[in-house]
């Protein structure tokens, strides 16, 4: 989805519908572009608000019960656990979800790879690249398994 070409300065509204009852539910707003799906047994519906490249969040609705909740603090629970990951020295250059999935036969799980590409906190320098794969269990908001993969300097 796209608010579409030269949109800085517009917004869209989000809604979830259910196709049975034509009943939908505002959900929030999206200002440049986004990606979302389904769970493969729809209970829960993956938004991913890719504002800019250092401006990316994900949220998940939960759409099981009569209304469709959010599951709030995903967002920062995925970025705590990145930024945990960062040495002390270091910070990102951006932040980017470039693959995120339902884990398979499991809508209550998210797997993310996050592309955070590493510069000095102080000084100047090229970005190092850095990906963090997180598998997220979506009830309890808990990193379950991580793994993290970068370039070390010589």
């Amino acid at each position: 989805m796209s608010v579409g070409p030269y949109s800085s300065e517009q917004r869209a509204a989000l809604y979830i519908q259910n196709a049975d009852s034509s009943k939908k539910w505002l959900v929030g707003w999206i200002e440049r572009n986004g990606t979302a799906f389904w769970s493969e047994d729809s209970k829960r519906l993956f938004l991913r608000d890719e504002y800019a490249a250092d401006d990316t969040k994900i949220r998940v609705f939960d759409v099981t019960g009569t209304v469709p909740k959010e599951i709030k603090g995903l967002d920062s629970s995925i970025q705590n656990a990145i930024f945990a990951r960062i040495p002390q020295n270091k910070t990102t250059q951006w932040l980017y979800y470039p693959k995120v999935c339902f884990a398979a036969n499991d809508s209550s799980t998210i797997i993310v790879v996050a592309d955070a590409p590493l510069v000095p906190k102080e000084g100047s320098g090229s970005g190092r690249p850095f990906n963090v794969k997180l598998t997220v269990n979506l009830i309890i908001l808990q990193i379950v398994d991580s793994a993290s993969q970068h370039t070390r300097q010589p």
